[in-house]
């Protein structure tokens, strides 16, 4: 009690509230102000403060609202397993506790047709899954989950689709072995001819060695969807079967019948080469030889293709297949001979191949034209050419340049320089005289057909520039 009265304001997290009917309610009188919230919202709670003022000074009250409230709705309801008269559940607990502990989980059935929600059972705040049993076979249910606290039940997480009640996977068939190495097996088998009404999501692999009794997984954290997998890291020699099992999100099958026994062994092994013959350079006329060393149980079928057509044993080409080796030769090799080999070795447990190059080289083409005589003086001109179009497979190493004097048979040779270039000045020549010229282009197989100077070139003082062209 104060005088005079004082004027009293009523303070939200700093902010001055104000009557609204039905909701925020302020009565205040000499001595004594009240603030009533109806229908308050977990957002309204805070700090609240009673300020009292007059001319004698302000007077403050301090205090602290905590609107509790149901749980929200826990997340990440999911189904972990389907069985023919049962659905289990797990989801997380809720992003709100509601501002009080959670106490447990209500959950709740509702059959899809006929409708209605009923209790199926609780669990402990700590439990997060629960199987919901007493179903119903090829019946259809939503289910849902609500979380508990002293205020009461929250909201409900509801599974989006209805679930129909279905039985796990019928057995896979025998696994069979389509491939094996020394470490290795490559196994095939037949999804469960019943898969209970639900998709097959997954197999399990496992192995049993002949030292042992004890099933062991193979593809443990490693999902498997479709009817086939690889089994690695096993021991040369050893004898092993093999069982799988599928899974759906009904649950796992039984095991399927083990496979016939398996030893890994190298049944058919990489093609081995000299790394020399994988780009093979022949001479022309010579012979080309490839040895390969085949490995395999049973021993492989041996097949040689030049691109991509078969060979066969003859005079010019031979083929000689032996246990562990193949050899193909080439007896006389014309440029024809030239391109891409391969070498495929095959049994009944995979394939192998190998490929391979072989050049054939030949002299270069003629040079090609036109060769053009220029700058002509009584005792010199300049020659200009083109390289070849071929250069036989082997690259050009030089060209050889010659002279004829008219009315002898003999040619001369005038110099040999650098593939490189494509003009030269010959020098030396007899005044007023008759010359023919030629251009060969030389690689390691030797010297081309030349290019010849179609009409003689004569030497003599110039009058001007005068130019003579030949053709091959």
């Amino acid at each position: 009690m104060s005088n005079p009265t004082p004027r009293v304001t009523w303070l939200r997290n700093g902010v001055p509230l104000s009557t609204l009917p039905g909701h925020v309610l302020i009565d205040s009188g000499e001595t004594f102000s009240t603030l009533t919230l109806l229908g308050i919202e977990k957002e309204e709670g805070g700090k609240y403060e009673a300020v009292v003022e007059n001319v004698a000074g302000t007077a403050r009250h301090e205090f602290r609202v905590t609107v509790k409230s149901t749980p929200s709705a826990p997340t990440s309801l999911r189904v972990t397993s389907i069985l023919r008269d049962a659905v289990t559940l797990a989801w997380e607990a809720p992003e709100s506790d509601g501002g009080e502990s959670i106490s447990g989980y209500v959950i709740e059935r509702k059959d899809a047709v006929r409708g209605g929600w009923t209790s199926v059972g609780t669990c402990n705040a700590y439990t997060h899954s629960f199987k919901v049993g007493k179903l119903l076979e090829g019946k259809d249910y939503y289910l849902r989950v609500m979380a508990e606290n002293s205020v009461g039940v929250g909201t409900p997480v509801e599974t989006q689709n209805s679930i129909e009640v279905k039985n796990k996977p019928g057995i896979p068939g025998r696994p069979e072995a389509i491939s094996v190495t020394k470490n290795s097996v490559s196994l095939s088998w037949s999804p469960p001819r019943d898969d209970g009404g639900s998709p097959i999501t997954n197999y399990y692999v496992e192995c049993k060695s002949s030292a042992s009794y004890a099933w062991v997984g193979c593809n443990i954290g490693v999902k498997v969807p479709e009817s086939r997998f690889t089994v690695t890291n096993l021991l040369e020699g050893t004898t092993y079967e093999f069982r799988v099992t599928a899974e759906s999100v009904a649950g796992k099958s039984d095991p399927s019948m083990s496979s016939e026994r398996v030893v890994p062994r190298e049944l058919i092994g990489d093609l081995d080469v000299d790394e020399r013959y994988l780009e093979q350079q022949a001479h022309l006329g010579g012979m080309v030889k490839i040895n390969v060393n085949v490995t395999g149980d049973p021993i492989p079928m041996v097949t040689w293709y030049k691109d991509g057509v078969p060979l066969k044993d003859g005079r010019h080409i031979a083929i000689d297949n032996m246990d562990f080796m193949s050899m193909m030769s080439i007896r006389g090799a014309t440029k024809d001979d030239s391109g891409e080999y391969e070498v495929v070795a095959k049994n009944e447990w995979g394939i192998s191949s190998l490929s391979f190059s072989v050049n054939v080289m030949e002299a270069p083409s003629v040079p090609k034209g036109p060769l053009e005589v220029s700058e002509i003086t009584r005792s010199s001109v300049t020659l200009s050419w083109h390289p070849p179009k071929h250069d036989g497979g082997a690259a050009l190493s030089s060209y050889l340049i010659e002279k004829q004097q008219t009315g002898y048979r003999e040619w001369q040779r005038v110099a040999r320089v650098k593939s490189i270039m494509s003009s030269y000045l010959v020098t030396g020549l007899l005044e007023n005289t008759q010359y023919n010229f030629r251009i060969s282009a030389e690689n390691i197989e030797g010297l081309s057909s030349p290019l010849i100077t179609d009409i003689p070139i004569t030497t003599k003082r110039p009058y001007g520039r005068l130019f003579y062209h030949a053709s091959p």
